[in-house]
């Protein structure tokens, strides 16, 4: 859609009006890109939390002596990522499946780890409690590394995020040195070139630097 506005600014105004919305448009998509990228980021770290928490009160609930059924369907109440599980448990479902399927969501593959220690410990007739308690240690080392991450590269994040408005503060000082930065960048050919170069670049530098910091992480 944008590429055909361009097109149509093009043919209709000429380059100069394409160029203007290319100042527009660019930066207006990268930040919504940038604060969707946030949203699900934030989504999938808080259900990686819940998912650890989970299993960790599901295991303490079985080590107490509760049957793992049972379990499951008292920490629900507070931990809903278990609740499919716990409506599944209560009709006679396959609760296996229902974890399988859930570990599919964003945030939500560490469900994967709690179905293979059910499944296990029903074909075996195993005791549920120690495959639990080395779920729920191993999702909270993971949890734990997740956030390691994060805070590790929240600087370079913010720094890359810096940089991109770095040219704002730049027009700030032309201004403050009796130039008129603004008329040369928009009123002129080369100055609308340049314009149209940097809001690309930076957009190019704030989406890349998002890129790398999720790389690590695989987060969205």
């Amino acid at each position: 859609m944008a590429a055909l506005v361009l097109v149509v600014a093009w043919l209709v105004q000429g380059p100069r009006a394409a160029a203007y919305i290319v100042l527009v448009i660019v930066p207006v998509a990268t930040v919504v890109s940038l604060a969707r990228s946030r949203r699900k980021r934030s989504a999938r770290t808080r259900a990686e939390t819940e998912v650890a928490r989970a299993c960790g009160m599901v295991a303490a609930e079985v080590r107490a002596g509760r049957a793992a059924e049972a379990a499951v369907g008292l920490v629900a109440g507070d931990c809903p990522v278990l609740a499919r599980a716990a409506a599944a448990l209560l009709v006679g479902d396959d609760v296996v499946r229902t974890w399988r399927a859930q570990a599919l969501e964003p945030g939500c593959a560490g469900l994967l780890d709690l179905a293979r220690a059910w499944e296990v410990s029903q074909a075996c007739g195993a005791p549920m409690g120690p495959s639990l308690d080395q779920v729920a240690g191993a999702l909270e080392r993971d949890a734990e590394v997740s956030r390691l991450v994060r805070a590790e590269l929240a600087s370079a994040q913010a720094t890359g995020q810096l940089m991109a408005v770095l040219p704002v503060v730049g027009i700030g000082l032309g201004y403050s040195i009796g130039g008129r930065p603004v008329d040369f960048l928009l009123h002129t050919t080369v100055g609308l070139a340049c314009s149209v170069a940097a809001v690309v670049l930076a957009s190019i530098g704030a989406l890349w630097t998002r890129a790398l910091a999720r790389s690590p992480g695989r987060e969205d």
